[in-house]
């Protein structure tokens, strides 16, 4: 007895078994899922920018450090809008928002706008730095000195109003977690230190919950504020990953409704019966509650990508109980028993159920190694998903059988049924096998077309375009770009390497050279809005204490006087420097405020600025850039090896089980062409239909390709089985169709279904995720109804004219 045989007979066995004993199985398998969804209450959710890579990523190091050394970087900007932002009813309602953001909401740290905007100078021998509006204006006239001061600090412009004076801005920044100070890292850990990167450091930040909290009580305020002449829009990181979340909830709720009523509709098109919807359904649903408990258990976070989950598998696993099902009740309505019929179907279809849910799994699992960690969560995630519905739907499927009440269909009607589909799928194999040739030059063309087409595109990550357009905040970000240049922070963080090295007037003008450089950065792609660092704040002071006089706004030329000046600084009442440099003055910050643009233009743009900030340093200082922007350079920089890597494990994952089940090296080989045929062709899709690679997409091809190979698998499993009876490739085509293409073509739809679902979205990607995906299972269908057949018989003649040659 063969291999294949001997694994028939034990799945035939394991039926006979499980129908024997049913509510001990159920009990058992019930248990095991309450065990498992225990863990949902240790599910937690992450979007933050940083989390898309991993703790241990050098980027993600150097952006912790940072943010135990300086706080926050990644403000909430309000940008308010009106008349004239000068005039005193407008400021009115300005301090009225400013001071209720204040008092109403958690866990921040400062709120900065006009009414709390520095102003430094001197009177006498005194230094005074205090509010813009530390006195309110009663005149125009003491209205008309105060706006002048504010012109006069070139760092506003940009910051708090806009060049056309229209526009002001409010930044809210969230304070570190409770009990903790940013200044409090060690001061021996160093930015760039060659360390241990394997352990990152736990930044003391607010969690996503926190932070979302913060923005949640923002928005009744503005509420309150808005109106016609004070029009109010929400920027920054904290808005957006508090829309991500809120709309992943949403959409998360409504992909698994829509799924399971096209999957539950589907079912009833195909089986017409209570539990031919039932049975298969409910294989999935329990699966899918073990799986997010088991998540909970492993900590692996739900993110912009593993929010597809329940979907994901509710469309991929229900394939398990339609191929076992259809021959089930296939054999229960031609009269034998449920124990015998359920017994047939598992020997029959059992063991490629069990081969496509490895490949499945497998095909998936290679996002285990991506080096970005969504990915690695789904990767994680999805197959552990998978490998329980399979385990539901051999193990618990025959037990359900054996307790529900079932009648069999009268005989004609079936095939009625029947006829309609077989005439489809027999039309198309004929079609196939009788003209192998001209189907291959069809594929061959249309794959090539499609190359060229997959060529063209290019990768993407612009979380800010996720939205749909006129969306709150997508038009805040375009709004952002328009009136400040952007509100998106980058930080250089220069180290002196030596206490009280930033007193060093030659190394301060070389901070003021990369403050001019800075400011005047534009590659055509991204500009530099404004930069803010602590050589405006000894530049105000050093011409604060040399009578207000412009000239003297510059680099004192001693290293005693700088120290001096920053002296009285501080004790002027200020605690300004402490989000500037670190409380040894060894190291410095500096932030140039960015557009919000796609990452892709990050990359060459951080790369321009690092060489250009080393050049002027000279060796003088270290320097390392961090913050949101280099996060989002990294992801999209990542996201290529990803896409490499993921594929080619998937690979390298289905050829070896390929050749194992169909126990032909040959065959397992050529059958990956039906395989790899619909993963390029969903490339060209994504060129005419304008779809971009981002997170989201690069999974297309190894889901697409896990998918496709379920189908190849029950084809060839089944095509296998009957060309050893008969001989003739063409009868084996015919019958192979006849008893599991219906199956092929309903798992199909239901995949495909499964993921057009995501077309309800709310964010663009994921439309375009679930269009694309859909779209190329349903050629991966094609492929094993078309190319899969015409492959098989030219291999078949190959085979014979070898055979008669020898």
């Amino acid at each position: 007895m063969s291999l294949l045989e001997s694994s028939e007979r034990a799945f035939e066995r394991w039926g006979h078994l499980s129908y024997a004993h049913p509510w001990k199985v159920i009990s058992l398998m019930i248990l095991v899922t309450a065990a498992l969804f225990v863990g949902v209450a240790e599910l937690r959710t992450d979007v933050s920018t940083e989390s898309y890579l991993r703790e241990d990523d050098p980027a993600r190091v150097v952006y912790n450090e940072f943010r135990h050394q300086f706080g926050y970087d990644d403000d909430i900007v309000l940008i308010i809008q009106g008349d004239d932002i000068f005039s005193l009813p407008f400021l009115e309602k300005l301090r009225g928002i400013h001071a209720d953001l204040e008092a109403e909401l958690p866990s921040i740290d400062s709120v900065e706008s006009l009414i709390s905007a520095r102003v430094t100078r001197g009177e006498g021998d005194v230094l005074i730095v205090e509010d813009l509006f530390e006195r309110w204006p009663e005149t125009e006239a003491e209205l008309a000195v105060i706006k002048a001061r504010a012109l006069a600090n070139p760092t506003y412009e940009n910051l708090f109003y806009s060049k056309d004076y229209t526009s002001t801005a409010v930044r809210v920044r969230a304070a570190p977690a409770a009990g903790e100070a940013p200044q409090e890292l060690d001061a021996e850990l160093s930015f760039g230190e060659e360390a241990d990167l394997s352990v990152a450091p736990k930044a003391v930040m607010l969690e996503g919950e926190e932070l979302n909290a913060v923005v949640e009580a923002m928005y009744p305020v503005i509420e309150r504020y808005e109106s016609d002449d004070f029009q109010i829009a929400a920027s920054g990181g904290p808005p957006i990953t508090y829309a991500i979340l809120s709309l992943m909830q949403r959409d998360m709720g409504v992909f698994t409704v829509v799924s399971n009523l096209i999957i539950l509709t589907l079912l009833a098109l195909m089986f017409r019966r209570f539990s031919g919807v039932f049975l298969p359904w409910v294989v999935v649903a329990l699966p899918l509650l073990a799986t997010f408990g088991a998540m909970g258990f492993l900590d692996l976070a739900i993110t912009p990508s593993t929010n597809i989950l329940p979907s994901l598998l509710l469309a991929v696993c229900v394939g398990d109980g339609v191929h076992i099902l259809s021959v089930f009740f296939d054999k229960f309505d031609q009269g034998l028993s449920k124990e015998e019929a359920i017994s047939f179907a598992l020997g029959h279809s059992g063991l490629a159920v069990v081969m496509t849910s490895i490949t499945t799994a497998g095909s998936l699992f290679s996002f285990a190694f991506a080096d970005l960690k969504p990915l690695q969560g789904l990767g994680m995630a999805a197959p552990i998903g998978i490998l329980f519905a399979l385990v539901y739907a051999v193990v618990l499927l025959p037990s359900l059988i054996a307790v529900m009440p079932m009648h069999r269909r009268a005989k004609r009607s079936e095939e009625s049924r029947t006829s309609v589909l077989d005439r489809i799928l027999l039309g198309i194999g004929d079609f196939s096998t009788g003209r192998p040739w001209t189907v291959l030059v069809i594929w061959f063309v249309l794959v090539c077309s499609s190359l060229y087409g997959g060529s063209q595109i290019h990768f993407t990550h612009a979380p800010h375009k996720w939205f749909p357009e006129g969306h709150p905040v997508s038009t805040a970000f375009i709004l952002g770009n328009e009136v400040f240049d952007g509100t998106l922070s980058m930080d250089v963080v220069i180290d002196s390497g030596e206490e009280n090295g930033l007193y060093d007037p030659g190394l301060l003008k070389r901070l003021d050279e990369l403050h001019r450089v800075g400011e005047a950065m534009d590659d055509g792609f991204v500009s530099v809005g404004n930069v803010i660092s602590v050589v405006d704040v000894i530049k105000e002071t050093n011409q604060a204490l040399n009578g207000n006089d412009k000239a003297f706004y510059s680099i004192p030329e001693s290293r005693e006087l700088v120290a001096q000046e920053m002296l009285l600084f501080e004790n002027a009442g200020t605690d300004d420097l402490e989000s500037l440099v670190d409380p040894q003055f060894q190291r410095a910050r500096m932030t140039l405020i960015l557009p919000f643009e796609d990452s892709l233009y990050y990359i060459d743009f951080v790369k321009t600025l690092e060489e250009t900030f080393t050049g002027i340093l000279g060796g003088k200082a270290k320097l390392d850039i961090t913050g949101q922007v280099v996060l989002y350079a990294r992801t999209i920089g990542l996201m290529l090896t990803s896409t490499a890597k993921s594929y080619t494990i998937a690979i390298l994952i289905i050829i070896p089980l390929m050749i194992l089940l169909i126990g032909n090296v040959r065959m397992g080989l050529l059958s990956l062409i039906p395989n790899l045929a619909p993963i390029i062709m969903g490339m060209g899709l994504m060129f005419l239909l304008d779809v971009n690679l981002d997170l989201f997409t690069i999974m297309i091809g190894s889901i697409a390709i896990g998918v496709a190979v379920d189908d190849t698998i029950h084809f060839m499993h089944n095509y296998g089985r009957y060309y050893k009876q008969s001989g003739d490739s063409k009868d084996a085509v015919h019958k192979t169709l006849q008893t599991t293409g219906r199956a092929l073509l309903i798992t199909s739809l239901a995949l495909s279904s499964g993921f057009f679902a995501f077309l309800f979205a709310t964010m663009t990607h994921v439309q375009g995720f679930g269009l694309i995906t859909g779209l190329t299972i349903l050629t991966a269908l094609m492929a094993d109804l078309m190319l899969s057949p015409a492959i098989v018989v030219l291999a078949d003649r190959f085979s014979r004219r070898g055979s008669r040659a020898r």
